[in-house]
Formats: C-alpha cells, sequence, structure tokens
C-alpha cells in the first residue's frame, strides 16, 4: 500500500512539472516583462517597461512597425538566442539595441534591391520585430544593420534620420511641424515609400545609395548626393537646392514661391515641370532635361555635357555654355540671351520680346520658327 501510494505521488509531481513547462513562462527584470508562448517558429515576445522615448537606434537587423499614441508600449519578437545575444535597452530618450561583443550579425547576407531587402542562406528570420506606440519617434539610427520601419502616420516637430546599412522606410504620411523639418543622411542603402510629406523643409544627405518614392511632398526640397540618388514626387514650398556630384535622376513637379536651384558636376536627369520665382542651373557634369518651365528669370551656365528638351514662359533667359549643349526652347519671355564658347546647338521656337546672341565657339543657332507672327 506504501508503494501504491509512493508510486502515485510520483505520478503526480511529474504531470505537475510537465504541465508547468507547457504553459506560458512570464519573468520580470528592471525593464523587462518576457511572456514566452509556443509559435510556429518558437519566437520569444518580450515586453519592454520603456517610456519617454522618442528615439530608436539600432546595430542589429530589426522590422519596427509603429502607432501614433499618447501612451508607450514596446514589443519585441525574435528567435531566442537573437535576443540572448542583443542588449536592449534606454539610453536617455532611445531605445539602443546591440549586438553583444562578437555575435553581431555578418550584413554581407543582406542585400537590398529596387527597395526590396532580401536574407541570404536562410536568414530571413534572423532579425527582431519590435512593435512600438509613442506620442513621436523623432531620430531613427541605423548603426550599419538591416532597419525596416513601417508606420500608417507620423506627426512630430521634426524626423531625423541617419542610416549607414541597410534601410527601407514605408509610412503612409508624415508631418513635422518644427524648423529642421525632415532629414535624411544615408551612407548605405536607403529606400523610402512615403506619399506624403508636410514640412517646412525635407532634407536628403547621400553618398550611399537612395530611393526616395513620393507623391504629394509640401515644403522646401534640400538635396547632396554624391552617390546614387533617385527621387520622385511633386514638390510645394519655398525652395529647391540641389548639389549633385553623383548620380542623380528626379521625376518632379516643381512649383516654388522662390528659387529652383540646380548645380552639377556629375550625371543627372530632370523629368518635370519647374516653376519657381528664379532658375539657376549650373552644370559641369552630363546633365538631361524635360519639362515646362515658367519663372520671372532663368539662368543656365553649361561647361559639362546638357540636353534640354523644355518651354519657357515668363521672363528673362539667359543661357550660357562653355561645354557641349542641345538645346530645344519653346519660349513665351521677355528676352533671351545666348552666349557660347563651346560647342552648341540651339533651337528656338515661340515668342521673345528681346534676343543677344554671342559665339567664340562652334554654334549652330536655329531661330526659323521664333517670333513669326
Amino acid at each position: 500500500m506504501k508503494m501504491k501510494t509512493l508510486a502515485l505521488t510520483i505520478l503526480i509531481s511529474t504531470l505537475g512539472m510537465t504541465s508547468c513547462s507547457g504553459a506560458n513562462k512570464t519573468t520580470t527584470d528592471n525593464h523587462l516583462t518576457t511572456v514566452t508562448e509556443p509559435t510556429a517558429n518558437d519566437d520569444v515576445e518580450k515586453t519592454l517597461k520603456f517610456s519617454n522615448f522618442d528615439g530608436i537606434k539600432s546595430d542589429v537587423d530589426i522590422e519596427i512597425h509603429y502607432a501614433q499614441d499618447a501612451k508607450y508600449s514596446v514589443k519585441v519578437s525574435a528567435p531566442q538566442d537573437l535576443l540572448a545575444n542583443t542588449d536592449i535597452s534606454m539610453n536617455g530618450s532611445t531605445i539602443t539595441l546591440k549586438a553583444k561583443d562578437g555575435n553581431r550579425q555578418s550584413h554581407p547576407n543582406i542585400i537590398m534591391d529596387n527597395g526590396q531587402i532580401y536574407y541570404l542562406n536562410g536568414d530571413a528570420n534572423s532579425k527582431i520585430k519590435m512593435y512600438v506606440t509613442a506620442p513621436q519617434i523623432r531620430m531613427l539610427n541605423n548603426d550599419g544593420g538591416g532597419m525596416e520601419f513601417y508606420a500608417v502616420h507620423m506627426d512630430n516637430d521634426e524626423l531625423a534620420i541617419n542610416t549607414t546599412g541597410l534601410f527601407k522606410m514605408n509610412v503612409q504620411s508624415i508631418k513635422c511641424t518644427g524648423e529642421n523639418g525632415m532629414s535624411v543622411s544615408n551612407t548605405g542603402s536607403f529606400t523610402a515609400e512615403v506619399p506624403t510629406v508636410d514640412a517646412k523643409q525635407l532634407s536628403l544627405d547621400n553618398t550611399g545609395a537612395l530611393l526616395f518614392n513620393g507623391k504629394s511632398i509640401n515644403g522646401s526640397l534640400y538635396i547632396d548626393n554624391s552617390g546614387q540618388t533617385t527621387f520622385s514626387g511633386d514638390v510645394k514650398g519655398a525652395d529647391f537646392t540641389l548639389d549633385n556630384s553623383g548620380m542623380c535622376k528626379l521625376s518632379s513637379t516643381f512649383v516654388l514661391t522662390n528659387e529652383y536651384s540646380f548645380d552639377n558636376s556629375g550625371l543627372a536627369s530632370g523629368d518635370g515641370d519647374i516653376t519657381a520665382k528664379t532658375i539657376n542651373i549650373s552644370s559641369s557634369g552630363q546633365e538631361q532635361r524635360n519639362g515646362a518651365f515658367k519663372a520671372d528669370r532663368m539662368s543656365i551656365d553649361i561647361s559639362g555635357n546638357s540636353k534640354y528638351q523644355i518651354s519657357f514662359t515668363g521672363g528673362d533667359v539667359f543661357l550660357d555654355c562653355s561645354g557641349v549643349g542641345n538645346f530645344n526652347l519653346a519660349l513665351d519671355c521677355r528676352s533671351i540671351d545666348v552666349d557660347s564658347g563651346g560647342f552648341i546647338d540651339v533651337t528656338l521656337s515661340g515668342t521673345a520680346d528681346k534676343t543677344s546672341f554671342e559665339g567664340s565657339g562652334s554654334s549652330h543657332l536655329n531661330t526659323s520658327k521664333l517670333n513669326k507672327f
């Protein structure tokens, strides 16, 4: 009888231990509540007790899903070994994710192609998924990893993005009410799908590969590119400034209250209409343009190789070409002044109240369709 009782006690204890091991587990430390639940890929979910943050910095591969809310909440999900090899902490007002010494991922295993991040060698699950709510996210810093950021709407005083790795952003609309607006500094590979930006200024500083797909940009636009930049989106604001020494492609319509300024020493192309108070273009590289331009004054200074197929409506046009140029200009303007010291082929049509042509180079000027009333 005693043996039967002992055996029954052992059996009940064993069943109890088995039941506990199969149940959810919750552990808590200073900032972390860990809730482990069985999932299809055995990921571990952790809820972080973080608050009063407005930035995220990471050197590991991470996918961030952000929803703007008055309350702070942070939850992460990843394979257990990946979380064990990642330090997650607060540094001031910034959530920081950092690979522990000796455990940093090898980022040549991930590549970006046409805005899509691909994980090689079956490495697709080797990233942390983070779900965040907060009143604002004002800073995103990708320190050499692969960062993906998803949100429906962001309404901030400013947004600063700094990335040295692979960065993919998909946000339906971004609004920044402060003086600094939205800024991106990229030395890696950056892709943004942001249909609407409403900010005093949007600044893009690129030495890597940058692709920005927008539809409506309300505010000034500043681009400093020495890498490869592709930009699309209609811009309405005060100013546009481009300084390009790399490769730059613009597919945009500009409606500006002040100046359109374009300085190119690399390879550039522009497709779209421009309306501004003044249009200033200087190119010592290669450039190609199409569109309808309107301004009080337009100045084009070419010392490289340029090809233009444009119309111009407004005040005065100044074309100075000491390089190689092919210009087909349909005019409705006050005056045009052409000065050629290089190899230039110009076809003018439409009307210009005043014309002036000077040249010391090799020029071909066709005015047969100009001022034919």
